[in-house]
């Protein structure tokens, strides 16, 4: 199914933060780039996943060159990290961390697996994205959350913040093996 993007109109807003999430790597590892998948073939039961989207200022400005990094679990949930609970069974392939720096008209895109829900010490968490984003005088750390999935209502950081729709990328198309999704970032300064 393939959806329209909606037009951006700037807002008198910055998109929520949230907070960094215990498993924001303590070194950036050598070689991270837009792609969090690495694989060869796509594992049973797993689809792609595409983020493209782009930082701007309130004020509807590009935001150029800011660094955008991504994190996030693995399809079965485990992200790679030395603390995390089942890191050790991470996907092969599947990086679990990548940064990339927007272009001149603040655009970034990412490759990746759609990421999958969790427990963890009691709090399920829907499947979600962390995000770092930062710009010359301006950082802004939050999720994001797929769109339309049941889980996000049941996710306490979701719906930590008052507009928790500003936390949804726009789908621009969902197919069986693929996700596409467009995502308008809000910061405050470029």
């Amino acid at each position: 199914m393939i959806h329209a993007p909606l037009p951006v109109t700037p807002g008198p807003y910055r998109t929520p933060g949230l907070l960094l999430g215990p498993y924001y790597p303590l070194q950036v590892p050598i070689g991270a780039d837009a792609n969090l998948w690495r694989g060869d073939t796509l594992p049973a039961g797993t689809r792609h996943l595409r983020l493209e989207g782009r930082v701007l200022t309130r004020e509807g400005a590009p935001a150029p060159n800011a660094c955008v990094e991504l994190w996030q679990a693995d399809p079965r949930g485990y992200y790679r990290h030395a603390s995390a609970p089942g890191h050790a069974q991470v996907a092969a392939g599947f990086a679990g961390y990548g940064l990339t720096h927007c272009d001149a008209e603040g655009r970034f895109d990412f490759r990746s697996l759609v990421p999958g829900a969790y427990a963890e010490s009691g709090v399920v968490r829907a499947p979600h994205l962390h995000a770092q984003i930062t710009g010359r005088v301006d950082r802004l750390v939050t999720q994001l959350f797929l769109p339309g999935d049941e889980r996000n209502h049941l996710d306490p950081w979701y719906c930590a913040v008052a507009r928790p729709e500003r936390l949804l990328p726009q789908v621009i198309r969902d197919e069986a093996n693929a996700l596409h999704l467009h995502w308008t970032v809000f910061i405050t300064q470029a």
